[in-house]
């Protein structure tokens, strides 16, 4: 089976993508290791480590992004992944993703995926 993605591009199995969405809250002491919940354009909602969020540089921020960004709550983040399962089809299919710094695995609806395939 196969979901389609944000940019209305099939998403299978290993396939790279990234999660789209916002910072809603973010807790713990250290800012790349820190706790971040992300709430998808779709509204699905997952708890990732800062450092598996790609974000722009931001004045200030309670959290630290893979690439050295600070960021916190309300700024927009993307975290990337490959796809471990797929339940479902269509932008409305239920994609597991495993993510690239940490390897924990966060389920989200397709449409909130951007494909970060060729």
């Amino acid at each position: 089976m196969a979901g389609t993605s944000y940019n209305n591009i099939p998403v299978k199995v290993g396939d790279q993508v990234s999660i789209l969405g916002a910072v809603v809250s973010v807790t713990g002491s250290a800012p790349s290791t820190a706790s971040v919940v992300v709430n998808t354009l779709l509204g699905d909602q997952v708890t990732v480590h800062a450092n598996d969020c790609t974000a722009v540089q931001h004045e200030t921020g309670a959290a630290m992004s893979m690439n050295g960004k600070l960021f916190d709550v309300a700024n927009r983040v993307s975290v990337n992944g490959i796809v471990s399962s797929i339940s479902g089809s269509g932008s409305s299919a239920q994609v597991t993703v495993v993510l690239d710094h940490s390897g924990l695995s966060v389920v989200v609806t397709a449409a909130a995926l951007q494909s970060n395939g060729a």
